[in-house]
């Protein structure tokens, strides 16, 4: 007798799996990250067609198979419109969503996970269109990387252990970034010891020591402040650099979004 069992879910990946089914795969906050096969999901007559696509909040009806379930039914819960209306959300949201495919566990629960996830696609989903996008997707990756228990040390140095202040008195202070070393370092001469991967200037230290707070401070998300905007760049893609290197890994979505909202 076939086992049948009942999940919700958000979709963060889907591919062709033969010439008519789809295999997804989906955060669970009770199963975590998991595989299905969506049978016939291919065909234009099937109840599952436009259901398996990427970032659908769905609850899945599913049968248990030997090696991968299959999915019976699926109901959509929320679809987050909003974010596909926009292809700097839309993209955006696609560069969260695989992280977070990286950073999941299978087989155990990730309630935690799930939820911050969901919370940062509503916070895409509810910017304005004049809103940039960067510090938000620096944010998110911050949250996700803290929650995983992987986030760099962005307020003391991690050799001297001390508080690093951004100092915008003077035009030439630095901090260096280490990936290896897992944060900020105060003093450039201990790159003898870890490989200095970035060097920060006091608004790049500054707005990265905002993220691990809730939201960022409105005077750092001003939009038409060019200096603003291509320190914000930096930082997410600094961040995005030490994703890689720590989990040996290409985000993919990450050059996209680039190639999007660097014109905007």
């Amino acid at each position: 007798m076939s086992i049948v069992f009942e999940t919700k879910g958000i979709v963060l990946k889907r591919k062709p799996l033969g010439e008519e089914d789809i295999l997804v795969t989906f955060l669970s906050p009770s199963l975590g990250l998991k595989k299905a096969i969506a049978p016939g999901a291919k065909k234009h007559k099937s109840p599952l067609t436009g259901k398996t696509e990427l970032l659908l909040e769905n609850n899945f009806l599913l049968v248990k198979g030997r090696s991968l379930d299959k999915i019976k039914e699926i109901e959509t819960e929320q679809s987050y419109p909003l974010l596909r209306a926009n292809i700097g959300k839309l993209a955006a949201s696609q560069y969260l969503a695989e992280v977070v495919l990286h950073l999941a566990l299978s087989d155990q629960p990730q309630e935690e996970l799930y939820n911050l996830f969901r919370e940062h696609l509503r916070r895409l989903e509810n910017l304005k269109s004049q809103d940039w996008l960067f510090p938000h997707i620096a944010q998110a990756i911050y949250h996700l990387l803290a929650l995983s228990g992987i986030a760099p040390e962005v307020y003391t140095c991690v050799f001297t252990q001390k508080t690093i202040n951004p100092n915008f008195d003077k035009s030439r202070w630095r901090v260096g970034f280490s990936f290896a070393a897992g944060g900020v370092i105060s003093s450039m001469n201990q790159q003898t010891f870890y490989t200095v991967d970035e060097e920060l200037n006091a608004l790049e230290l500054a707005l990265l020591q905002t993220l691990p707070q809730p939201f960022i401070p409105a005077k750092f998300l001003h939009a038409d402040d060019l200096l603003l905007k291509r320190s914000w760049q930096k930082i997410e893609r600094l961040l995005k650099d030490y994703l890689q290197w720590y989990l040996g890994v290409k985000i993919l979505s990450a050059d996209v979004v680039a190639d999007i909202l660097i014109g905007f």
